[in-house]
Parts: C-alpha cells; sequence; structure tokens
C-alpha cells in the first residue's frame, strides 16, 4: 500500500471535514444573530405601544398535529362523587355542565402545609388524590398568593407533553391552608392525529396581530391545545382540535389564538 498517498488522501478529507464544520458554525452564529435582531424590532415595535415582554420568546414552531377530542363527563362525573363525599354540611359541588364542576367549602379544616408555594402544591395533590381527584396528569401550570392571603394554584393536563388548555383545575386555598374552592373543566384526550400536521406561526406574529393596549405586561407565551367546537351537538362525537396560543399577562389575564393565522378564540366553557 501507497502510505505517503493514502496519508494525503486522509489528510485532504480532514480539511474538507473542518471547512464543513466551520461554515456550519459560521451559519449558526449568523442565523443566531438575524434571530436576535428579529425579536430586538419586535419588542421595540412593542414597546411603542406601550406592550412590555417579561418573557422570552417561544422558539419558533411551524406545524403541529391535531389532537382528537372525546367526552370528558365520565371524569368530571367521577370528581364530583369524590368531592361530595366529605362535605359534612358545609361544602357542596355544583355541575356547571357536563364536563365541568366548581367545589365550594366555607369552612375548611384540610390544614395543608403552606410554608412554601412547592410544599403547598405538593399538599394539595397529595389531599386531592386521597380523596378520589388524581391530578398525576396535570402539571402546575402557575401558583400565586393574593393580597387576602389567599393561594390560588391552577393545573393543566399535560397529554404526552401537550399542555391542554381546557383541561384545568383550579384550587383556591385560604391562608390556613383550607382549600375553599376547585373549579374543574376536563375533555378527554383519545389520541394525537400526527398524519395530519396544521400550520404554525411564529409566537411573535400573534403578538404584533393582538396586543396594542398600553399598560399590557406579558408574563408568559405557551403553546397548546384548547377544543374549539364550542356547540357540540352530540357529546360522544370526536372532534379534532388544533393548536393554540396562549398569552398570559402579568395580571393573571390570559387570552387564546389560533395557532394558523393568530385569529383570538374563546372558551367553550368558563369556570
Amino acid at each position: 500500500m501507497d502510505w505517503a498517498r493514502a496519508k494525503n488522501i486522509l489528510i485532504i478529507l480532514l480539511f474538507a471535514l473542518n471547512l464543513t464544520l466551520a461554515a456550519t458554525i459560521v451559519s449558526r452564529v449568523l442565523g443566531g444573530g438575524a434571530d436576535r435582531e428579529l425579536y430586538s424590532s419586535v419588542t421595540r415595535i412593542l414597546n411603542d405601544r406601550g406592550v412590555v415582554m417579561q418573557c422570552d420568546y417561544p422558539k419558533q414552531i411551524t406545524s403541529s398535529e391535531l389532537l382528537i377530542y372525546g367526552d370528558g363527563a365520565r371524569f368530571v362525573e367521577q370528581c364530583a362523587r369524590a368531592l361530595s363525599g366529605g362535605g359534612m354540611g358545609s361544602a357542596w359541588v355544583e355541575m356547571l355542565g357536563r364536563e365541568s364542576l366548581i367545589y365550594t367549602n366555607m369552612h375548611p379544616n384540610e390544614g395543608l402545609n403552606t410554608s412554601t408555594i412547592s410544599a403547598l402544591d405538593t399538599a394539595i395533590r397529595r389531599e386531592l388524590g386521597e380523596r378520589g381527584v388524581d391530578l398525576a396528569g396535570f402539571t402546575t401550570d402557575y401558583a400565586t398568593r393574593g393580597g387576602d392571603g389567599n393561594y390560588f394554584f391552577q393545573y393543566i393536563l399535560d397529554y404526552k407533553g401537550k399542555l391542554v388548555f381546557d383541561s384545568i383545575v383550579n384550587v383556591t386555598v385560604n391562608a390556613d391552608g383550607g382549600i375553599t374552592e376547585i373549579s374543574l373543566s376536563y375533555r378527554e384526550i383519545k389520541s394525537a392525529s400526527i398524519d395530519k400536521l396544521m400550520k404554525v406561526i411564529p409566537a411573535y406574529q400573534v403578538l404584533l396581530k393582538n396586543y396594542y393596549d398600553n399598560g399590557s405586561v406579558v408574563a408568559s407565551i405557551n403553546i397548546g391545545f384548547m377544543g374549539q367546537n364550542t356547540a357540540r351537538e352530540n357529546p360522544f362525537i370526536e372532534s379534532e382540535e388544533g393548536a393554540v396560543w396562549r398569552v398570559r399577562l402579568d395580571d393573571g389575564t390570559e387570552r387564546f389564538f389560533e395557532a394558523t393565522y393568530g385569529d383570538e378564540i374563546y372558551l367553550y366553557s368558563h369556570i
């Protein structure tokens, strides 16, 4: 074998590989710079309108699958029975529809651990689980404490890494660790339709299209799913629902936008 010739060929191949790697790095750096300039421009436009960005822009997502929705009544009825069991006259459950309810307790006595938000989160999950309301499939969306000393937690269904914005559990806990209110809305998710993809516009385009109010402070932007079929004549018929962007302000206000065109949409049921 001609080792000298083989050595020269190897050197040439390594040199070509280094050039390729260098070109890739330069391309990524320039692309990142372009993205930074784009987002800086968007931020300046929003600032001129009086809209403040308190969070980062989500990474660009160009497409999304659909979720296949079913009927959530069975889960809601199960939760209603579980919450009705220990009221002792001071608590009651009101059904707001087939797929939503609200639980109220005027004299709660759970005495949950309120030393930290994390400890209270754990205590809420344990307490509801023992009662028969399983939050294992729900992620903690956010938690706040109001000026009245009450704590508010919002949990959202996480379906295989996908947030389902209209499957939520809201829990209010007083300063003594008692659960005063639980509002729940649930729609069953059958599966994801990965063979059908919908176009998704970037979140910054949604902001530019819809936010002009002076004083708005954007706290978070998330993509997820929400059933938009507001008038289901037959709740037992499955429906395909597409992705939505959720924009949440620092005052807790939330707005939802269809992910293909950025048009505002509304929850089919408010709880």
